[in-house]
Order: structure tokens, then sequence, then C-alpha cells
């Protein structure tokens, strides 16, 4: 699957009232494949920013543009090997934004981006005919027997030492706060932080653990830290 030449693509679904985004899908193109779960992080916060509540279907956002309330490129500090990252708002339904994002490892060509925007509004209308439950069909269908066979983030709990879901260490100490029951903006004003740069964090986290959002975090946390006998 090459779309657009990008290196990968994401289907990614954000909730605006956290600020976050979990992926649902994503396919590279070095392997042709699709995965539930994969390493990368997902840009689209970063891309829409303060728009991801006001951001209307079949839009077209890239990184390069995105600018934050200081003025600075939002894109500082992306992770590594992403010069460009195109994110196509394809829809919006029960509180909930749905978007394909595009990263590309070198700046996308003109003509590109032009097929991009041109595009746009197809894949967006596609997207609303879509039979409901049929993108999960096909990550079944499509997911390796031998990824499935895997071992599961979850087998091993979050805090292990072992450091299972690769974490950095500001993510591993947000981590920690969270499981104490500490909201974003308490996390922020303990680590001195603005609470956009956690939510950046929680959503690499959310990535890294397979974890739908920061309940579904809190009880991974709590599981793990039932089956280690160890306070987080």
């Amino acid at each position: 699957m090459h779309l657009f030449t990008a290196d990968a693509a994401l289907l990614v679904r954000g909730d605006p009232k956290s600020g976050t985004f979990r992926r649902v899908l994503l396919t590279q193109r070095e392997t042709n494949a699709l995965y539930r779960s994969a390493v990368g992080e997902v840009l689209s916060d970063r891309v829409l920013g303060s728009y991801l509540s006001s951001a209307q279907a079949g839009s077209v956002w890239r990184l390069s543009e995105s600018r934050s309330q200081d003025g600075m490129p939002r894109h500082a500090g992306a992770r590594d090997g992403v010069a460009e990252a195109i994110t196509i708002v394809i829809g919006r339904a029960n509180g909930f934004i749905d978007c394909l994002e595009l990263q590309f490892s070198a700046a996308p060509a003109s003509r590109t981006e032009s097929l991009v925007s041109y595009l746009a509004q197809v894949l967006t209308d596609t997207w609303s005919r879509r039979a409901m439950g049929v993108v999960q069909a096909l990550i079944l269908a499509a997911v390796p027997k031998d990824l499935e066979a895997a071992p599961k983030p979850a087998s091993l709990p979050i805090m292990d030492v072992s450091n299972p879901a690769g974490l950095s260490r500001s993510e591993f100490r947000i981590c920690s706060l969270v499981g104490q029951g500490m909201a974003p903006k308490a996390i922020a004003q303990q680590l001195a932080l603005r609470e956009t740069t956690v939510r950046t964090h929680l959503s690499a986290i959310y990535s890294k653990t397979a974890t739908a959002g920061i309940v579904d975090l809190v009880h991974r946390l709590n599981a793990g830290d039932q089956r280690t006998g160890r306070a987080i």
C-alpha cells in the first residue's frame, strides 16, 4: 500500500476533549504490511494543534505549516526521520475526529502535495460511506500470524524495570504520576510543564503502550501494580 509515496500511513482517531490521538492502523512502505501496533509516533495532535476541535472533514494540514502559540515550529523535536507529516481529516462523528496521517522521511514533492489536496475530498466521501466494522475486519485479516503470536505489550507491566514499552525518562515519570491518579493539568503543575506538553507526552505513551486513552492507561498501570506487588 503506497499512499502518495509516504513512508508511513496511519489511520488515527482523535479526542478533541483530551487533545490526544490513538493509532488504529499503520502501514509502512518498506514492509507493505498492516499493523495494529508498531513503533512510530502519532503526529496529528501537533499538526492540528488548537484546530483539533474545528478542523473540517476534507481539510488538509501540514506539520511544516503548524505553529505553536509562541510562534516556534510545532514540529521542533518531532520524531527522528520525519521531515513532513500531512494529516487529512476524513471524518467527524460521535465526538471524535478520524484522520489519515502521512509521514515522509523527506519533504514530499509539490506534485505529491497537490495530489493529496486533490484526493482529500474523495477519501472523506469514501470514509463516510464505509460499512461499520470493515476496518476492524481488514486489520484482523491483514496482520501477519507471527505478529499476532508475538508477546503483547500488556504481557509485562508498563512500569517494569525492563521498560517494555520503550518509554523515555519523561514519559516514564508521567506514567508514574498518572498511576497515582493525577490528571494532566496536575501533572503539568507538578513537573513545571505546559499542559499541552504533558498531553503530547501522553499521546506518545498511548502509542507505545497500545492503550486507547488515559482511562485505559490507568487500568493497565493498576493491573501491572497488582501483578508485581510494587507501588508505581
